[in-house]
């Protein structure tokens, strides 16, 4: 049992800290620099809230590892699981489906007088600390330290939380692009009855995903 925590809280305290690197380094770069100077800053690209749920779910799962029987922090680290999981499987399939066949549809069009320009392709150790990492470390965390979700929150919580997250990101991506007059993805910069089936397939995607996922788990 001692073992089990102790190695529960290396991972924990690693990949969050891996998660905090890869942002970090982005955003002290010139591609930092170009997302604060638009309307929602990072917030605009879902990986970046994306990363941000997955590392407040990392750092409650080390919270639980230090103090166990909080019950207020495991229903925390449960509740960000349910949202952060789902969320990273959905980021991550879209992003590297993209970046592999068609990278014009994914990356940001920056200028090529920008200092962005000439850093917007990541280093491969970074765009895996953004892209893979989270998920991965997330479905690692879920199967092995864990225990699967009632079939009343994966019928009817975990869809529910889901859809309010699509909500969400929907409003503001599509405000933040109302302001900046483009979005922050390509695949985006199309009619509005396009998008909505983006939108609907990724919140489809994610409700999936989380109960495969759960299905799984023994």
């Amino acid at each position: 049992m001692i073992r089990q925590r102790l190695a529960a809280i290396v991972f924990h305290a690693t990949t969050a800290y891996i998660m905090y690197w890869g942002f970090s380094t982005v955003d002290g770069g010139p591609v930092g620099e170009w997302m604060r100077s638009n309307k929602g800053q990072h917030s605009q690209f879902l990986t970046i809230q994306g990363l941000v749920v997955a590392w407040l779910t990392m750092v409650a799962s080390l919270m639980v590892d230090i103090f166990p029987s909080n019950i207020t922090l495991t229903g925390a680290k449960r509740w960000l699981l349910m949202i952060s999981m789902p969320l990273e499987v959905t980021v991550s399939s879209i992003y590297w489906s993209l970046i592999i066949l068609f990278p014009h549809l994914i990356m940001p069009a920056i200028p090529e007088s920008s200092a962005a320009a000439a850093f917007l392709k990541l280093p491969l150790k970074v765009d895996l600390a953004l892209h893979a990492l989270p998920g991965i470390a997330l479905a690692f965390d879920f199967f092995f330290f864990e225990k699967r979700y009632t079939k009343f929150q994966a019928a009817r919580v975990a869809p529910l939380t889901a859809v309010l997250f699509g909500v969400w990101y929907v409003s503001w991506v599509e405000y933040c692009a109302s302001h900046n007059e483009r979005f922050p993805y390509p695949f985006l910069d199309s009619p509005y009855y396009i998008r909505a089936f983006i939108y609907v397939g990724a919140v489809l995607q994610a409700i999936l995903s989380f109960r495969v996922l759960n299905s799984l788990h023994r």
